[in-house]
């Protein structure tokens, strides 16, 4: 979802221009591209997924690989 700013997602099939508070949803593996096209940042909230047997499906490992921020990051 496009929080702020406005976007374009590239698949191999197709390009979906976002502006403010649009959603585009893709098939788990389908290949990507995003990118600004706005004046000012492109601020997204992306959604993680699971599997059909409501697993979550990662390839992130269990044991931290980073310490919580402590101060937040504006870009």
């Amino acid at each position: 979802m496009v929080l702020e700013g406005e976007g374009l997602v590239r698949t191999p099939h197709k390009e979906y221009t976002m502006k403010q508070f649009d959603i585009v949803v893709l098939t788990a593996g389908q290949p990507y591209q995003l990118c600004n096209t706005g004046e000012g940042r492109l601020l997204l909230l992306g959604a993680g997924n699971s599997g059909a047997n409501g697993k979550p499906r990662t390839r992130v490992p269990r044991i931290a690989s980073h310490l919580p921020l402590t101060e937040p990051v504006i870009a």
